[in-house]
C-alpha cells in the first residue's frame, strides 16, 4: 500500500510539473495578447465583424514577437553568447566584480611580490 501511495504521489507530480508550466505559458500568451489588442485595433476593423479580427491579431502578434526572438537566439550573437564559458561576461550577462581577484592581473601581481 505503501509503494502504490508513493507510485500515486510521483505520478501526480509529474503531471503537474507538465501540466503547470504548460498552462502558465497560455496564461501569459493571453495577458500578453490582452495588452496588444489596442495596438491591432485599428487593422481588425478593416476585417468583416463576424472574424474575431482582433483576438486573432493580437495572439499572431505576440508569436511573431517570440519568434523574432526565438531567431535572434539562433543567430551568431545568441549562439556566440550562449558558448561563452562561465567566469567570462558578454553582452547579456553581468559584468564581473572588479574587486575580484584575477580582474586586474598586473595589480594582483604586483601586489603578489611586494612592488604595488
Amino acid at each position: 500500500m505503501k509503494q502504490s501511495g508513493a507510485y500515486l504521489l510521483k505520478a501526480i507530480v509529474r503531471g503537474a510539473l507538465i501540466v503547470v508550466p504548460v498552462y502558465l505559458a497560455i496564461l501569459l500568451l493571453l495577458k500578453a495578447a490582452k495588452s496588444v489588442i489596442g495596438i491591432v485595433h485599428p487593422i481588425a476593423k478593416l476585417l468583416p465583424p463576424w472574424f474575431p479580427a482582433a483576438d486573432v491579431l493580437s495572439i499572431l502578434l505576440v508569436l511573431i514577437v517570440c519568434f523574432l526572438i526565438g531567431a535572434l537566439v539562433h543567430t551568431a550573437i545568441g549562439r556566440a553568447d550562449r558558448e561563452v564559458g562561465a567566469g567570462t561576461h558578454s553582452r547579456l550577462r553581468i559584468a564581473p566584480n572588479p574587486r575580484a581577484e584575477g580582474y586586474w592581473p598586473e595589480r594582483n601581481q604586483r601586489l603578489a611580490t611586494g612592488t604595488g
